[in-house]
């Protein structure tokens, strides 16, 4: 005997039967069954009735839920406005600081420039120089007072955004206690006997009829889809419609952001709190509703999960890893506005569980009354997301972090959850581009996702490859600077988070003008390197960079050589850095432009230099190294020579004066001293002067310090 039926949701909440049919023996009778028929159908009948029970008594809890997070998201968001007027206002502040001490270095400048050329008004320059810098120091300080308040304003930002995703994580962790509650609750009606389920249905039929339909909420503006629910002994289906009521969550600073989360919407009078009140309350519903839920215990749960947030380490970690990239990734962006990859489609049956299944693409700044006026329609934007998922999110974020840049790219291309989380900003906080052949658009493509980044590397990169009929010069002309659009993307996109910039061996596609486009947009750098062949720095690079970046301590900017502009950086130029960054810890230069007089200025203005690389400098004999150690290097702990030729007699002037020292490192090959590394005499003198470097390793106090590089294995 087979049993057909079709039923309807009334909106006043009634369950009609629109038509039934028994089926016995190929003929089909209407209106007319027996006994045993009309007994499977009441049974059949009940069980929808308690299904449909369950649903409604959930969706009106996770209504309550909804309601009461949207108060709290309107109180942060006023909140975060406030702090952002003052923000602004501090900032303005900040301008006008830093307008005026550009003044004054100008002026600083322009009474430098008068001392070198005019000897005679020595004296009288230099009080005028000594007043303007402290009156300079003055405005120095002030800005520093006004960064730390800035500083301290973010730390409570940060501090708000981190208790608001452990409130969030908390209600993930209840909808899933309360999602395999259902499941055992479910289980258990399958298992339950039919007299039982008689009496139970029976005092969970009359639940809607006693609530009224004043109680219900207009929550059915779109047409009814009807749905199949299959209960057996071994469980429930894995999704019922309102168990995985959780739209998609976009991720901030490594948390699941609270402006796109919803969750389970409670019943009408239930209290607050989800913990084991709440389940048992659910439980109470789904066995048919006979038994009253137990008091709200909402007070004494909050003040327990409060504790537990306390206790709780992070769950996401921020720190990327470098990786290489090619061009690859372009076409990834094609399917942004896509929806979700191609996957198995349900059947008929399943398309009630499964469609409460799908990921949200939910755009940025949708507000929650936008989201409730589309639930009853049947675009993507009405897809939500359901706890399994968001753990698998939070799985990937947790591995994609360690992936490189090549690799994340491709992860992006699987499906719609590893494009969710590969594309979160959170895991571009390290950017590393090397070896690969790139385009400006391809850097304008990542900005969007390196607003978090703090690390940005760029090395050996190639332009597009010449044309067949393009000439070399023409080439070249073409290719010059033709990243730096890209790059400037990048550094605005990453803006005051960015702390490292490494740009090495991109020659003519990345010129000086990268430096300058990172004092406009990250202030905030600390560690900077940038060498190149064809466009080393120059002093009025150095000055604006100085200007605007006034944090960095580790600064790497000597020429690569071959150099096509080898007295470019000059003694001018060292003298900038002394004066722009006093504080600087790590340094690197080199050139044949550089000279006693540059290295003794730099030397006296940084006195906390603590590891000095001197690349294709001009010979470091005895008197160089006094003239530079009278000046400063008292607190030198590591010294790299590199192509640079260094007599003995300068090593141990070094050794004796620099007390900290811990490292000499000498990188030395016979081009460094003759013009004629191929003649024999040369050969012979080369040798000798390595046996004497050698010779000092044998000296107390050389033999762990001293480090001898020697090309061609000499």
């Amino acid at each position: 005997v087979i049993c057909l039926f079709s039923l309807k949701l009334h909106p006043n909440g009634r369950l009609l039967i629109m038509e039934a049919s028994v089926q016995l023996g190929g003929h089909s009778r209407r209106g007319s069954a027996g006994p045993e028929e009309l007994k499977g159908l009441a049974r059949l009948k009940i069980r929808a009735l308690e299904k449909l029970e369950v649903d409604r008594r959930l969706e009106r809890l996770s209504e309550e839920v909804e309601q009461k997070i949207a108060g709290q998201v309107g109180r942060l968001q006023a909140e975060l406005e406030r702090k952002a007027a003052e923000l602004e206002t501090a900032r303005q502040e900040s301008a006008r600081l830093g307008r005026e001490k550009e003044e004054l270095e100008e002026r600083a400048s322009e009474l430098s420039r008068q001392v070198d050329v005019s000897v005679e008004l020595l004296a009288s320059l230099k009080q005028d120089l000594v007043h303007k810098e402290q009156e300079l120091s003055r405005k120095q300080q002030e800005v520093v007072q006004i960064d730390q308040f800035l500083k301290e304003t973010a730390a409570r930002e940060a501090s708000a955004k981190l208790r608001l995703q452990q409130f969030i994580e908390e209600l993930l962790e209840r909808a899933d206690r309360a999602e395999r509650q259902l499941q055992v609750i479910s289980s258990s009606c399958g298992s339950t006997p039919s007299a039982s389920l008689g009496r139970g249905g029976g005092g969970g039929g009359a639940g809607p009829n006693a609530r009224g339909p004043g109680r219900m909420r207009e929550h059915h503006a779109g047409p009814a889809v009807p749905s199949t629910y299959a209960v057996s002994r071994h469980g429930s289906s894995p999704s019922t419609g309102a168990s995985s009521r959780v739209p998609a969550a976009s991720q901030s600073s490594g948390c699941y952001d609270s402006d796109s989360l919803e969750l389970p919407r409670p019943e009408e009078g239930a209290p607050e709190d989800s913990g084991p009140g709440g389940l048992g309350t659910r439980a109470q519903a789904a066995n048919g509703g006979s038994e009253r839920s137990q008091p709200p215990r909402s007070s004494g749960l909050r003040r327990q999960a409060i504790q537990n947030w306390q206790r709780r380490p992070r769950r996401h970690s921020t720190e990327g890893e470098e990786g290489d990239v090619s061009d690859v990734g372009s076409r990834t962006t094609e399917s942004e506005a896509e929806g979700p990859l191609d996957a198995p489609r349900p059947g008929p049956a399943m398309a009630g569980p499964l469609s409460s299944c799908r990921l949200s693409a939910r755009p940025e700044g949708g507000s929650g009354r936008g989201r409730r006026a589309e639930r009853g329609s049947p675009s993507r934007s009405n897809e939500v997301i359901s706890p399994e998922i968001l753990k698998m999110r939070a799985a990937l974020f947790c591995i994609f972090t360690y992936l490189d840049t090549r690799t994340l790219l491709h992860a992006a291309e699987v499906c719609r959850d590893w494009r969710f989380v590969a594309r979160h900003p959170a895991v571009w906080t390290r950017v590393l581009l090397e070896n690969a052949r790139v385009c400006s658009k391809f850097l304008a493509m990542l900005a969007q996702w390196c607003t978090q980044a703090h690390s940005l590397t760029l090395q050996n990169l190639k332009p597009r490859q010449r044309g067949k009929k393009e000439s070399k010069e023409e080439y070249a002309r073409s290719t010059r600077g033709c990243l730096e659009a890209g790059l400037e993307s990048l550094l605005k996109a990453a803006g005051g988070n960015l702390l490292i910039l490494r740009i090495s061996h991109c020659p003519n596609i990345l010129t000086d003008r990268s430096l300058w486009l990172a004092s406009c947009y990250c202030r905030a750098l600390q560690a900077v390197t940038y060498r190149s062949a064809t466009d080393p720095v120059g002093h009025e690079v150095i000055w604006a960079l100085g200007a605007g970046c006034r944090e960095i301590v580790s600064l790497q900017v000597a020429p690569l050589h071959p150099c096509q502009q080898p007295t470019r950086f000059s003694n001018r130029c060292l003298q900038m850095i002394g004066r722009c960054w006093p504080h600087l810890r790590a340094l690197g230069v080199g050139g044949a432009g550089c000279g006693v007089q540059g290295l003794a200025s730099l030397a006296r203005n940084c006195m906390r230099l603590q590891v000095l690389e001197l690349d294709h400098v001009s010979e470091i004999t005895q008197e160089v190294a006094a003239e530079v150690c009278r000046e400063g290097l008292k607190g030198l702990e590591m010294l790299v020579l590199t192509a640079t030729p260094v007599t003995p007699k300068a090593l141990l002037h070094f050794n004796s004066i620099c007390r900290n020292l811990k490292s000499i490192v000498v990188q030395i090959g016979i081009a460094d001293y003759f013009k004629e590394p191929s003649s024999p005499e040369a050969q012979k003198l080369f040798e000798d002067m390595v046996t004497k470097l050698q010779a000092l390793r044998r000296r107390p106090g050389f033999s762990k310090i001293l480090h001898i590089k020697v090309e061609g294995g000499c």
